[in-house]
């Protein structure tokens, strides 16, 4: 890896956190008269063990330390990394029932160590992007290839951060940053000049130049690493796993074929589809039944078969919103028919139809965030139509999605339906907790503005 110091600057960080993750403790403890020897500090041991339990599992489960050294980017992460802590210290709080008096003393410590944290973290880009602060050596380094990347390699080492000091480029295309020669002439340059590392977008069977070097590399006290350019091979970005020395390369990142990462999208499904049960469903399900129930015959819910994760059919769950007898599984409810019911209409524009797939989410068929599951005879008009359509049964469908927080819901045609598919598709190689929050909070925004293309 071209970022040597990587491992050491994160020791740096998580270890400079938890210092101030306990001194600003300390600090509001203080001014707050909470210690341990006076009459309202008995529990001071107590939450400061729960205060950094919960900061290691969120850094951990979050994976905090691998970020981008733009304070843009690391201020968003560590606001985020707040938020989750403040949530898991007041969820730890209620279920250990911790005799906690003041909100104002926990408040405060939040804001102080999010301040704090953001001070170090401006302070910590400075030293990293400086190495030789640390007394850290770079290696001097040489780029062999040929291709587009070549620059954009360059710009990589360009940084100050990177370990390497790249003294230029050889290749047969004078074009390239720092050109020093063609690639010929780059085993002579290596034998009378004292050089660390060469980094080679071809592969020894492509020149022969880097053939010998990869034969002769030890002799030269070299070290050789390849950056193959893959899209010379591939038409999109890619994915590359390394495991007991074979790299697997696939054609589009899927962070949820991840074992870890599918457990955290489970976990957070179960534990969001509880807190709304807990709050909301218990009492308005029951309500919106009867509703249902009293205004026209035919059962409270409505089935039908849609496709779900891998193409596999699933009987999905709303309120019935037409007179029985006008749905079935191969009709589709979101075009306006004058069956409707007068409390059906009413729960489409409000999206409450959609409630019973909450059952759905905890049989395990859906997710809370997700492509939208459809129909298995659009499935298939769709599939004919579209090459990679059948890319977003990769996942559970949910009951939202990115597509439909952006605009893109209900019966759409081919040139529509492509728009979702490719917003689908960022969702399914972007995934992340924080993303699948973003798109909640838009859906409760659009139910309580209300969606002018709910039906």
């Amino acid at each position: 890896m071209p970022y040597r110091f990587n491992s050491f600057f994160n020791i740096i960080q998580f270890v400079v956190d938890f210092i101030l993750l306990n001194t600003v403790y300390l600090i509001c403890c203080y001014f707050f008269n909470q210690l341990w020897y006076q009459q309202n500090g008995s529990h001071f041991l107590s939450l400061l063990f729960q205060l950094n339990l919960c900061w290691f599992l969120i850094v951990w489960y979050t994976d905090y330390y691998n970020a981008e050294l733009y304070f843009v980017q690391i201020s968003r992460k560590t606001l985020r990394v707040l938020v989750q802590f403040s949530l898991l210290i007041v969820l730890s709080i209620f279920l250990l029932k911790f005799h906690f008096e003041s909100r104002l003393f926990l408040f405060s410590y939040l804001f102080i160590l999010l301040i704090t944290l953001l001070c170090w973290k401006y302070i910590f880009i400075l030293l990293r992007q400086r190495t030789s602060m640390f007394n850290l050596t770079k290696r001097k380094a040489i780029l062999i290839g040929s291709g587009g990347m070549m620059n954009d390699i360059n710009a990589m080492f360009s940084q100050d951060y990177s370990g390497y000091d790249l003294i230029g480029t050889f290749s047969d295309e004078p074009t390239v940053n720092n050109h020093l020669g063609k690639i010929e002439d780059a085993l002579d340059y290596i034998q009378h000049t004292e050089i660390a590392a060469v980094f080679s977008s071809i592969m020894p069977t492509q020149h022969e130049v880097v053939q010998n070097l990869s034969l002769n590399r030890d002799k030269l006290r070299l070290r050789l690493i390849f950056v193959p350019d893959y899209k010379l091979y591939f038409n999109s970005d890619v994915s590359v796993d390394i495991h007991n020395n074979l790299a697997f390369i696939s054609f589009r990142k899927e962070p949820l074929e991840n074992l870890l990462n599918l457990t955290k999208k489970r976990f957070f499904d179960l534990a969001f589809s509880l807190l709304i049960w807990s709050i909301f469903l218990w009492w308005l399900l029951p309500i919106i039944a009867i509703l249902v129930k009293l205004t026209s015959k035919g059962p409270i819910l409505f089935k039908q078969l849609r496709s779900g994760r891998s193409g596999i059919p699933f009987v999905c769950y709303k309120f019935r919103t037409m007179t029985d007898g006008c749905c079935s599984s191969s009709k589709s409810e979101s075009s306006p028919k004058p069956h409707i019911t007068k409390i059906g209409s009413f729960l489409r524009k409000t999206s409450l139809d959609e409630l019973p797939q909450f059952i759905n989410v905890l049989i395990g068929d859906m997710s809370i965030v997700g492509p939208r599951p459809h129909m298995l005879a659009d499935t298939e008009e769709y599939r004919a139509a579209l090459d990679a359509y059948m890319i977003r049964l990769y996942l559970k469908p949910g009951i939202t999605g990115l597509a439909q927080v952006s605009g893109n819901r209900g019966k759409l045609s081919i040139p529509e339906m492509t728009e979702r598919l490719n917003r689908d598709i960022y969702y399914m190689e972007n995934w992340g907790l924080w993303l699948d929050v973003h798109i909640i909070l838009k859906t409760i925004l659009l139910l309580i503005k209300g969606d002018p293309k709910a039906q």
